[in-house]
């Protein structure tokens, strides 16, 4: 470590939302007991500047953070290029798409299984599933469940072998919707939308027997704790931040659109400045998986 401590005394910089930049901590996760001054990260939106520092706040008090916000993809590929910094993209291997210098210094490797002094939740003596309801800001990166898929899948499973936690802010949905929900199923689901604090959220990520979620920092994050994650994705870029040992708990599952339901979600992002709601896979197939992997048959 001490070799590279050169390298790295001018910090680092990276680019991307919340999501992406959990990727960054786990690749600098080995160089916490570093002097490493100020880690830069260039956000798109302001909105991501509390839930970033409270993430650092929590898994890495100790690395400092200088918040730049860009207006666009080009200013933030210009900031990302002409910094001093060592640059750290959020591919799990470190390597680039496009341009040799957004390619990861070689004394960076990803930690899949970073370790983290999080406080566990005994939530109940039935297997605990999550399910995130949505992920992304507002806007063409939102990816949420549909009400009706989530209520479809709860039927599927037994309240005397599970409790289900609905997990999430609410953004993007009727809070009577979510509501009229939970009430269907007063002794299987319990609803903690809006309800728990950011430390708290991740507290109960950890303590999950199994989680269901959009991509984003939801999955990735329960998936570098060991949870078993079903993780929904529409952007195929996103598979390249999953390191492989991820995958060998989880199950990794695009979502794939119809024809018609494309044109419905051009006309949701034209007119309601979001994508339509998700409905991955037949509600009883992903029940199945659920058992298969809790070894509840």
């Amino acid at each position: 470590m001490t070799n590279n401590r050169n390298l790295v005394k001018h910090g680092f910089v990276a680019g991307g939302t919340l999501g992406d930049f959990f990727i960054v901590l786990c690749k600098l996760h080995n160089f916490k007991d570093c002097e490493i001054n100020l880690l830069r990260y260039s956000v798109r939106n302001k909105a991501m500047d509390l839930m970033v520092h409270n993430l650092i706040a929590l898994l890495s008090p100790n690395v400092k953070i200088k918040t730049i916000n860009v207006k666009n993809n080009v200013e933030l590929d210009e900031n990302l290029r002409i910094s001093n910094r060592n640059l750290i993209n959020t591919r799990w291997d470190g390597e680039c798409d496009g341009a040799v210098w957004y390619k990861d210094p070689k004394f960076i490797h990803m930690e899949p299984f970073p370790e983290y002094s999080i406080r566990k939740i005994t939530l109940s003596n039935k297997k605990n599933i999550g399910i995130q309801l949505h992920s992304g800001k507002m806007g063409s990166n939102f990816k949420g469940f549909s009400l009706s898929w989530i209520d479809n899948l709860v039927k599927e499973l037994d309240s005397g072998d599970y409790q289900v936690f609905l997990l999430g802010t609410g953004a993007g949905y009727k809070s009577r919707s979510i509501e009229a929900l939970c009430k269907r199923h007063p002794d299987l689901l319990h609803n903690l939308v809006g309800a728990i604090s950011f430390d708290e959220w991740v507290s109960h990520m950890c303590s999950l027997d199994f989680l269901i979620s959009t991509e984003g920092f939801s999955s990735f994050f329960s998936m570098s704790q060991k949870v078993i994650t079903f993780t929904v994705y529409t952007d195929s870029k996103i598979v390249k931040r999953i390191h492989p040992e991820w995958r060998d708990k989880s199950i990794i599952v695009k979502d794939c659109k119809s024809f018609f339901h494309k044109i419905l979600n051009k006309l949701s992002l034209l007119f309601l400045n979001k994508p339509t709601l998700l409905s991955p896979m037949k509600s009883g197939q992903v029940a199945e998986i659920i058992k298969l992997k809790l070894n509840v048959l």
